[in-house]
């Protein structure tokens, strides 16, 4: 009876055992199966299809890709912001077709890509290259001195489909400027101008900043206490000696990189401000009209202190050849805070003539400058009696 039990014991386990190995050896082949297989891809390459799904215009539908790019080849990295940087990368007829691509298409006019059209046979490849103007693909700044690059490429192909791959990096500048300052306030004459303070960026890649400004134009200081290793600081002041009135001058920022000593630059800031003073003049912009070569064109400037602090015109006067200028005395009833130049032309002209006239003005207390004031000389057109609308109607029929 054991005996017996024992054996039907044994058989009613059997098929049991037999199902938990097999379920066992069916696993490890499934593990195996996909080990190899991931083996096989390794060794085929990190190939990506790097780009959505093919897309047809019309009906907007997907499908599946013709081309494909290793996505490594997509990515531009850090590059410096040149206006024409060239960026290759190959594409391969991934389908069992020919591919022929009609042309390509860019989502900014900044970049250019060639060749413009190409057919590739059933995994056959193609290097494209797109030329970049980095300094207009960029978009917002990440940091003062780089700013991400996004530019997509579309491949149209003769079926009207499209496939696109996007080119995206870092364009690095090697420093930023600001493009303009503008001393807000009047620079008072004989007065003392308040430094005007600006900071450049630089790219940890940039071993000096060259600022330069002409000394006819201005005084330009480093702030060493402010100098860091991604920036400089710098106090400018204008030159004093000015007309008054607005004036503009550049201040040249140049780079030099530390890698291979290469120059980027320069480029200009634009400085621009007024010298102002109380001494006012009307008109502050004068035109002469010549009527004919008996008569002689006239025009009076009057100047006066607002302040009320008496002035005199030096006889060191500046003015072009077609203008006579004198300083007439103060009249009854005029202060000596009021003066009046009268302007008078020395020829008749053919043809419109322009310059200005610089007169050279002293203050009770001291102070000299010199106040420009814009003249033209312009011919009198004399209509002709025998010439009317009718006859000109006339001659253009």
């Amino acid at each position: 009876m054991t005996s017996s039990l024992s054996g039907s014991g044994f058989r009613q386990r059997g098929p049991v055992v037999s199902l938990k190995y097999g379920l066992i050896f069916g696993a490890a082949f499934l593990v195996s199966a996909v080990v190899v297989g991931s083996l096989t891809l390794l060794q085929r390459g990190p190939v990506s299809l790097a780009a959505a799904r093919e897309i047809d215009p019309h009906s907007g539908a997907s499908g599946s890709q013709r081309l494909a790019v290793d996505s490594r080849e997509l990515d531009l990295g850090a590059v410096w912001a040149e206006p024409a940087h060239q960026h290759s990368f190959r594409v391969v007829n991934a389908s069992d077709k020919a591919v022929v691509v009609d042309r390509i298409t860019v989502s900014c006019d900044c970049t250019s890509v060639a060749p413009a059209s190409f057919t590739l046979e059933p995994g056959a490849g193609q290097e494209v290259t797109a030329t970049i103007d980095l300094a207009r693909a960029s978009g917002d700044a990440a940091d003062r001195t780089q700013k991400p690059v996004d530019s997509t490429i579309t491949f149209v192909f003769d079926d009207g489909r499209m496939q696109s791959f996007t080119l995206r990096g870092t364009a690095s500048y090697p420093f930023a400027a600001p493009s303009s300052l503008v001393f807000d306030e009047a620079i008072p004459v004989g007065g003392v101008a308040i430094p005007k303070r600006f900071t450049i960026w630089k790219d940890h890649r940039i071993a000096q900043l060259n600022v330069t400004v002409s000394p006819a134009d201005g005084e330009l200081t480093e702030v060493a206490s402010l100098a860091t290793a991604t920036s400089s600081t710098f106090d400018l002041v204008p030159a004093m000696n000015r007309p008054l009135g607005r004036f503009e001058f550049t201040v040249e920022v140049e780079a030099v990189a530390e890698e291979d000593g290469k120059r980027h630059g320069p480029m200009p800031v634009r400085i621009s401000g007024r010298i102002g003073a109380d001494v006012k003049w009307s008109p502050d912009d004068v035109l002469l009209i010549a009527a004919d070569s008996q008569a002689t064109a006239e025009e009076d400037v009057v100047l006066w202190s607002e302040s009320g602090e008496p002035f005199e015109i030096l006889p060191e006067i500046e003015a072009p050849g077609f203008v006579k200028v004198s300083v007439k005395e103060p009249a009854a009833g005029f202060q000596e805070t009021t003066r009046i130049v009268h302007l008078a032309s020395t020829q008749t002209p053919t043809a419109r003539l322009a310059g200005t006239v610089l007169l050279r003005v002293k203050t009770k207390g001291g102070r000299e400058f010199r106040v420009p004031i814009p003249v033209g000389l312009q011919p009198l057109i004399i209509e002709d009696p025998h010439f009317s609308e009718s006859t000109e109607t006339a001659q253009l029929d």
